[in-house]
């Protein structure tokens, strides 16, 4: 088993829903957990725009059974 922790960033807009975008793999939940606070830092709108990009907090995943997905 080769673990990994994931962040994945999704895309949201308006009249659209949601979608996966972007899987991002990290050798640590330190560097993982940067990196989906600085993604969602960048979201500094008081309301939800029309289209976005935010990240989903890290998990831990199997990268053997479960590889990062470039949507």
């Amino acid at each position: 088993m080769q673990a990994k922790y994931r962040v994945t960033l999704w895309e949201s807009e308006a009249g659209w829903g949601r979608k996966p975008f972007l899987d991002r793999d990290f050798d640590s939940f330190e560097e993982a957990q940067a990196y989906y606070r600085a993604e969602n830092a960048k979201n500094t709108e008081p309301s939800a725009p029309a289209y976005y990009i935010y990240a989903e907090a890290p998990v831990l995943v199997d990268v053997e059974r479960n590889p990062p997905q470039d949507y």
